[in-house]
């Protein structure tokens, strides 16, 4: 195993550099950073498909306490439509960063560069060590010792259906999206984690777009709504099974934001002015936002994840000429918050360096660890400093 140390990431301006419990470089693994085509030949047969096909990025997840799985699309041919596609994924051991196992899955091309509607070539993790793998339009489940435990080929009408998984309370169930190019309709599933098989499902929000990308919790998911009446209003909505519409949070601050759905209590909220925290019942719980002197322009809250507890999530934030944000003073390169569901209080801030290719995090099954990948090298983190 090759460790890295690693010196001092990104704006000069940002939060200290912690020390990580361990680093490595995930090339000692065999993992080779994608060659990315010149502007001139990716466009000489420019398409909006061959733009959704692109997957380029490595992407990190806990399985359990104990294995982390970093993963990416490798291609093999120049020509998007034919060319060979794997997912390749790297277990890790999350004690030391020691390699422990690799696997490879034949995959097809991305319908969606969004993962909220094409989970092709997509790794999700789910309660106790098990995972899904979506892969050549099948979806397969695993065990945390690599074997099989159940297969479904997703059925379609055309090769332009898409389908998408979430793994949703706690990890117990999958939410999966089906969305029909032949009639133009979509289809919510909800399926029991262990077996795969169906528990209940519903008709697919429309909204003024047949795309549009759903959040789901263990019962319901989330909306953009508006609703009419003396002053018309509107705010993030939740749908129930039942088909059941109720605006859970108009707020200003929700109208603008993004949420996750961190547990069936709590859903975290990032847009142009900050981030949150909302209950399902009661509206927006909490927030964090710019100062009211700042421009929102100079910040960028970006990709909200949570732990599969649902007690800690994390935002990445940077913004320019240094502004602060939460006590913080941000630089160019993203900085990862990291709070407790319950509190406004911030648990961790950690610089990412992005200098080096794409990035992504994780946050352990019960908070209590992250891990980077900066473009090159993971880093482990305690969320909670000694």
């Amino acid at each position: 195993m090759l460790l890295v140390a690693l010196g001092p990431l990104g704006n000069s301006r940002s939060a200290s550099v912690p020390s990580p419990d361990w680093a490595i470089e995930l090339k000692a693994y065999g993992w080779t950073a994608p060659n990315s085509p010149s502007n001139k030949a990716f466009f000489k047969d420019f398409s909006i498909a061959k733009l959704e096909a692109v997957d380029q990025n490595t992407r990190v997840s806990f399985l359990n306490g104990d294995v982390i799985v970093a993963y990416h699309t490798k291609q093999e041919g120049q020509d998007w439509r034919t060319a060979t596609r794997h997912l390749e994924a790297f277990f890790i051991s999350a004690k030391n960063g020691s390699l422990l196992s690799r696997k490879e899955w034949a995959t097809a091309v991305r319908g969606d560069e969004s993962d909220l509607l094409d989970s092709e070539s997509r790794l999700i993790p789910l309660s106790n060590g098990r995972f899904l793998v979506f892969a050549n339009r099948t979806m397969m489940l695993y065990g945390i010792d690599l074997k099989l435990i159940a297969q479904k080929k997703l059925e379609s009408s055309t090769s332009a259906d898409l389908w998408s998984a979430q793994s949703v309370a706690e990890g117990r169930e999958i939410f999966l999206r089906h969305q029909s190019s032949s009639d133009q309709q979509t289809t919510y599933y909800w399926l029991a984690s262990d077996t795969l098989l169906p528990l209940s499902q519903m008709p697919g929000f429309r909204g003024g777009n047949f795309s549009v990308a759903a959040i789901a919790g263990e019962d319901f998911v989330l909306a953009a709504l508006g609703f009419s009446g003396p002053g018309m209003t509107t705010g993030i909505g939740k749908i129930g099974l039942d088909g059941s519409t109720k605006l859970i949070c108009s707020d200003q601050f929700c109208r603008e934001a993004g949420g996750t759905v961190v547990s069936s209590q709590r859903i975290a909220i990032s847009g142009r002015h900050g981030i949150g925290v909302v209950d399902p019942e009661q509206g927006l719980l909490w927030s964090k936002r710019i100062p009211s002197t700042s421009n929102a322009n100079d910040f960028q809250f970006g990709q909200i994840q949570s732990a599969m507890s649902g007690n800690v999530f994390a935002v990445w934030v940077r913004a320019y000429r240094g502004a602060m944000f939460d006590g913080v003073k941000m630089g160019s390169s993203p900085t990862l918050l990291v709070y407790d569901v319950t509190s406004p209080k911030l648990l961790r801030a950690i610089p990412m360096d992005h200098q080096r290719g794409d990035f992504d995090f994780a946050l352990s099954p019960d908070g209590s660890e992250v891990v980077i990948f900066d473009g090159a090298a993971m880093r482990l983190y305690a969320v909670h400093q000694g």
